[in-house]
C-alpha cells in the first residue's frame, strides 16, 4: 500500500519498521525469539477482543443516536405545525433545538471516540503484525550501522513523519541528527533547502 502524508503514525510507522526488517533479513541480522512469545501473543489477541467489542459498541451507540436525531426533527416538525399560533410554534421550536442539540453533541463525541478507537486497534494490529515478523531479526544492528539514516529522514519529510523523533531511539537520534544538515544530506526535499523568500540555499 503506498503511504501517504494524511496516513495515520502507526502506518508510517510500520512502513519504516518492515523496511527496516528486510535489511535485517538480507544482513541476516538474527536474534533468539523472545521466550514469552506465546504469552505476548496471547495478550495482543486479548486486547484486540477488547477494541472490537469497545468499536463496536460505540457504532452501534452512534447509529441509535443518529436515529434518535432524525427522530426528534420529525417530531419537532410536526409540534410546529400543530402548533395553535405564532408563540407556541417558537416555544416549540427553541425546546426541540435544543434537545437536537444535545444529541449532536452527543454524535460529534462520539465520532471521536470511534475514531480514537479505530486508530487503537490499527495500531494494535500493527504492532502485532511487526512483532510477529521481527521476533527472530534483529533490526537494531541494521538501523545503526546498515541503513543510511537520510534514506528514512527524507522519506519521512515527504510523508510528514519525523522518523529521527518517532521512530529511532534516543541513542540513535542523538548520533544521526547530522541528517538535517543540508550540507551533508544533499536529498532533503526542495522546500526544506529554501529561505523565507523561496530562494534555494
Amino acid at each position: 500500500t503506498r503511504i501517504e502524508a494524511e496516513h495515520p503514525e502507526f502506518v508510517k510507522w510500520e512502513a519504516i519498521t518492515k523496511a527496516n526488517t528486510l535489511a535485517a533479513i538480507l544482513c541476516n541480522h538474527t536474534r533468539q525469539a523472545p521466550k514469552n512469545w506465546s504469552e505476548r501473543k496471547i495478550k495482543y489477541k486479548t486486547r484486540e477482543k477488547q477494541l472490537i467489542e469497545s468499536l463496536a459498541s460505540i457504532r452501534t451507540e452512534l447509529k441509535k443516536n443518529a436515529e434518535a436525531i432524525r427522530s426528534l426533527k420529525k417530531e419537532s416538525a410536526e409540534k410546529r405545525k400543530s402548533a395553535a399560533g405564532k408563540e407556541q410554534r417558537k416555544k416549540a421550536q427553541i425546546q426541540y433545538d435544543k434537545k437536537i442539540k444535545t444529541l449532536n453533541d452527543k454524535q460529534v463525541n462520539l465520532a471521536r471516540r470511534e475514531e480514537k478507537a479505530t486508530i487503537s486497534l490499527g495500531k494494535l494490529r500493527s504492532q502485532m503484525s511487526v512483532a510477529m515478523e521481527n521476533r527472530s531479526w534483529n533490526l537494531t544492528t541494521s538501523q545503526k550501522s546498515y541503513i543510511d539514516p537520510r534514506v528514512f529522514y527524507n522519506w519521512g519529510l515527504k510523508k510528514d513523519y519525523d522518523v529521527l523523533e518517532k521512530y529511532y531511539s534516543t541513542t540513535l537520534r542523538n548520533k544521526f541528527q547530522w541528517v538535517k544538515d543540508p550540507g551533508l544530506n544533499p536529498g532533503l526535499p526542495l522546500e526544506i533547502l529554501s529561505d523565507d523568500d523561496g530562494s534555494e540555499t
